[in-house]
C-alpha cells in the first residue's frame, strides 16, 4: 500500500475506482480555476499550496482550529494539497484510528478484514461467508479505494469536512459521486 504524504489527512476520491485523469494538468487547471489549490510547492511532486477559496470549500469544525497554511522554518506541518495518481486502485486506510468495515450484505462489522483481504480488492466476511469488493464495504470515513486521490495534508480526523458544493464541483473532473475519508497513521 502506498502511503499518503502526511500523518493526518482529509482525502477525497471518486466512486469510480478505476478512474484516473488522462492528464494531470487538466485536474490541476480545474482545481486552480476553482481556487481550491494555489501555486505548486517547490521540491514536492504533485503538491500545492491551498488556494484563495479553500476555506469556502472545506468547513473546519470546532470553535478555533489552528491550521497553518504556509511553511516556515519552525513549522513543516502546514496544510497543503497533494494529488495521488496510481496505476491501479489501492486501499488507503487509517492505521491509527482504524474502524472495522461493515459488510455490504449482512451489515455487520468484519473485525478480521485485514486477514481476509485478498489482492487489495476483495474481503471475505466471516459473519455471512460472503466475499465482496473492498469498495462495497462501509468504511465509515476511515478508508477509500481508488486510483486517484486528493489529499489535504495535515488535517486531523473530523477537524474538517468538504462542503457538498465542493464535492459537486469535483464532478467536472469526473461525473460521479466524490467521497472523503480521514487518514491518520
Amino acid at each position: 500500500m502506498t502511503k499518503p504524504l502526511a500523518n493526518a489527512s482529509l482525502i477525497l476520491y471518486p466512486s469510480d475506482t478505476l478512474w484516473q485523469p488522462e492528464k494531470s494538468e487538466s485536474v490541476i487547471n480545474n482545481l486552480q480555476q476553482t481556487q481550491f489549490i494555489g501555486d505548486k510547492i517547490q521540491n514536492k511532486n504533485h503538491s500545492f499550496y491551498v488556494g484563495d477559496k479553500f476555506l469556502e470549500q472545506i468547513a473546519f469544525m470546532g470553535c478555533a482550529p489552528h491550521i497553518e497554511f504556509v511553511a516556515n522554518e519552525e513549522n513543516s506541518k502546514f496544510c497543503f494539497i497533494h494529488l495521488i495518481n496510481l496505476p491501479t486502485p489501492q486501499l488507503f486506510y487509517s492505521t491509527k484510528q482504524a474502524r472495522a468495515p461493515h459488510c455490504p450484505v449482512c451489515k455487520k462489522a468484519e473485525k478480521n478484514w485485514q486477514q481476509t483481504l485478498s489482492d487489495q480488492s476483495v474481503i471475505h466476511c466471516q459473519q455471512c461467508n460472503n466475499t465482496s469488493p473492498v469498495e462495497t464495504f462501509n468504511w465509515r470515513k476511515s478508508a477509500g479505494y481508488a486510483r486517484f486521490f486528493i489529499e489535504i495534508c495535515n488535517i486531523y480526523p473530523r477537524e474538517a469536512i468538504p462542503q457538498q458544493s465542493f464535492l459537486d464541483s469535483l464532478k467536472i473532473l469526473h461525473p460521479v459521486d466524490w467521497h472523503y475519508f480521514y487518514y491518520c497513521q
